[in-house]
């Protein structure tokens, strides 16, 4: 079992442990709390992860707080009504990042990239 499968199979998890509590239509809502991660953190992230000092490397930021047309600086989700379920996440924004790049790593490592 690679580490998708792993992925794809807490999600399943997380959706058929909400469904089987759920009494009433599921509703997804975004909203301004709960966790989230700004482009500097990944960025020391795939830092850490690549095993990179920050002052060994060229790292230039724009001068607007958008990326692209369209683009929300901080996306935060609201997981209070799932929470209320009992559900609780496996995992932070930095910790799911974490692994991504990990299991990107991986996949280089053995010629799938």
């Amino acid at each position: 079992m690679n580490r998708t499968d792993i992925y794809r199979q807490a999600i399943k998890r997380t959706f058929a442990d909400l469904y089987s509590v759920a009494r009433h239509e599921i509703d997804v809502s975004w909203n301004k709390d709960g966790d989230y991660i700004t482009v500097r953190e990944i960025v020391g992230l795939a830092l850490d992860v690549l095993g990179l000092e920050a002052d060994s490397v060229a790292i230039q930021y724009g001068d607007q707080p958008r990326g692209w047309k369209g683009d929300v600086p901080i996306v935060r989700l609201s997981t209070d009504r799932i929470r209320s379920l009992g559900w609780d996440p496996s995992t932070t924004s930095a910790g799911a990042l974490r692994a991504s790049m990990h299991a990107m790593l991986d996949d280089l490592a053995v010629g799938r990239g």
